[in-house]
């Protein structure tokens, strides 16, 4: 429960300044971001993003956004590790369809 808290806190200092058309665009970038670095990881089910670790880098007249942060996951062997990743994504008309997000750029650093 501590932590649910904590991360809606994180969240709604992070979008504190932004517009719901703004709010809107980073938690679907945060969306679309945490789908792409999944298919990257060994154990994707165990994945968990900490929020306190997220950046977003908008660039709105050419509707680009790049996520940066971290996810902790398995690996191959159960041990937890902590990998950084970059998504540099393009958003759409309509925000909210996550299937039309084209992913430019992609990187997870392990």
């Amino acid at each position: 429960m501590k932590k649910l808290l904590a991360l809606i806190l994180i969240l709604a200092v992070i979008l504190a300044g932004c517009s719901n058309s703004d709010t809107s665009i980073t938690m679907n970038a945060q969306r679309v971001a945490e789908k792409v670095v999944k298919k990257h990881l060994k154990s994707p089910g165990s994945a968990v993003f900490p929020t306190e670790f997220q950046k977003f880098y908008a660039i709105k007249e050419q509707k680009i956004i790049t996520v940066e942060g971290v996810v902790d996951s398995q690996n191959g062997f159960g041990a937890l590790l902590r990998s950084k990743y970059t998504v540099k994504l393009k958003w759409p008309e309509d925000t909210y369809d996550w299937d039309k997000w084209e992913v430019l750029e992609e990187n997870v650093f392990e």
